[in-house]
């Protein structure tokens, strides 16, 4: 915001915010040392007023992981499970067919299981068709 002097002859007057000044400015204006005091306080005053944000925050932050955490469904797969897994869009050599496409291919079986949920998936003849995928990319199959 740009203020502009205006000059009535050779006197320049001010805007009125300029020429009355504020009552905290004019407070700051009559006692130096208590201003000093007054603004030491306020920055002790900031610590708390920062360690109560911090608190703030994580108890948001619990509460929002506990409501994302009770719509988390955890599955877990043992050897011999018959499960599809998501079909890959990196694979080039197969022809396209749109929208139409089924999501899933399978059902392979799972023939080992890594830790963290990684799985070995080998097919219905006992070739290893993926050597190791996540779980996220799998699904139980119901024959």
């Amino acid at each position: 915001m740009y203020t502009y002097n205006l000059v009535f002859g050779s006197k320049a007057v001010l805007p009125l915010e300029v020429q009355l000044p504020s009552l905290r400015v004019a407070l700051q204006l009559t006692n130096p040392d208590e201003n000093a005091n007054v603004r030491l306080a306020e920055l002790e005053g900031l610590d708390d007023k920062r360690l109560a944000a911090q608190q703030r925050l994580e108890i948001y932050q619990a509460q929002v992981a506990g409501a994302f955490n009770r719509k988390v469904k955890f599955k877990s797969f043992s050897i011999g499970d018959l499960v599809l897994t998501i079909r890959r869009p990196f694979v080039i050599t197969r022809k396209m067919r749109g929208k139409f496409e089924p999501k899933w291919e399978g059902p392979d079986v799972i023939t080992k299981v890594f830790s963290k949920g990684a799985y070995e998936l080998s097919n219905s003849e006992g070739k290893c068709t993926y050597p190791c995928v996540n779980g996220k990319f799998v699904k139980k199959f119901y024959a």
